[in-house]
């Protein structure tokens, strides 16, 4: 992860619910630490819809953080879409995919924040400060 400093999280505030959605075991491990150690909650590690399904229904996150690449037969431009249209929960993607196609489908999911890997810690907690305020506007 990059960053000179780490930000203040969510501490002082209400208990934000983050679901990590990461094919990679050590990558999804290691930004559960990063994200709790900045006050926010991590509600669950998923690696594909079907995990994905399961989570948002017992835990209902805040917000997901979505890799584009899963395990199984959909990948994560899907399942955000599946997210926001069935749960309206605000996905941000967290992903090394920048080509023209990926970045395409993505924009039609219309996500909270595209990040790429690796994170900038900054931009991270900024990105989902930002995508919680517009779901919340959203939702009113």
């Amino acid at each position: 992860m990059e960053g000179d400093r780490k930000p203040n999280g969510n501490i002082n505030n209400r208990n934000i619910q983050i679901l990590i959605v990461e094919d990679e075991f050590i990558l999804a491990a290691s930004l559960q630490e990063l994200l709790e150690s900045l006050g926010y909650t991590v509600s669950g590690i998923a690696d594909s819809f079907e995990a994905v399904l399961e989570q948002i229904t017992q835990c209902r996150p805040d917000l997901v953080l979505m890799d584009v690449r899963l395990q199984g037969a959909l990948d994560g431009i899907e399942a955000a879409k599946f997210i926001w249209n069935t749960a309206r929960i605000p996905v941000i993607y967290l992903t090394g995919h920048s080509d023209r196609n990926t970045l395409e489908r993505a924009r039609e999911t219309l996500p909270f924040g595209y990040l790429l890997k690796p994170v900038n810690v900054t931009e991270m907690v900024t990105t989902i400060t930002v995508a919680l305020n517009r779901c919340e506007q959203e939702q009113l």
